[in-house]
């Protein structure tokens, strides 16, 4: 269950001793680690926090996140493709802090690909259209594009 907040752009992380505030939309992934831990990792840092992936999630906006195995939560708006095995998000920036922020493959999880897809809009494909003909209108799609480009 999500938690409603008043202000969800934002939430704090404990560093040290002291809290530092974290917009939700610089927010790349979230990794749960053994012992409980998980990283939050963003743009420019990556945060240890003390507390377990599932409390988290509480404190994500559903529309915006989504859990993709019981290790990893992604940014949906970074995500560039997925499939039943794996999730690629999109490149890093070269403005990007090394490191964590970097990593662009996870794995999906076989009991978390049902629960993934809820908050993403999916264009589904037809059934019995054959992949040859499908193949045949992209190569013819291509085509049109590179002609456009010479004109």
């Amino acid at each position: 269950m999500r938690v409603n907040r008043v202000n969800s752009d934002y939430l704090f992380v404990r560093v040290d001793k002291h809290y530092v505030q974290v917009a939700v939309s610089d927010i790349l992934y979230c990794q749960g680690r053994r012992g409980g831990h998980c990283l939050i990792v963003t743009l420019e840092n990556t945060f240890l926090v003390t507390n377990p992936l599932s409390e988290i999630e509480k404190y994500l906006p559903a529309h915006l996140f989504t859990r993709i195995h019981n290790s990893f939560i992604v940014s949906i708006a970074r995500i560039k493709q997925f499939d039943r095995h794996k999730v690629t998000l999109h490149p890093p920036e070269s403005h990007w802090r090394k490191g964590y922020a970097w990593v662009t493959e996870f794995p999906v999880g076989s009991r978390r690909i049902h629960t993934m897809r809820e908050p993403l809009i999916l264009l589904m494909a037809k059934r019995g259209g054959g992949i040859q003909r499908l193949q045949k209108e992209q190569m013819k799609c291509k085509l049109e594009e590179m002609e456009m480009d010479y004109t």
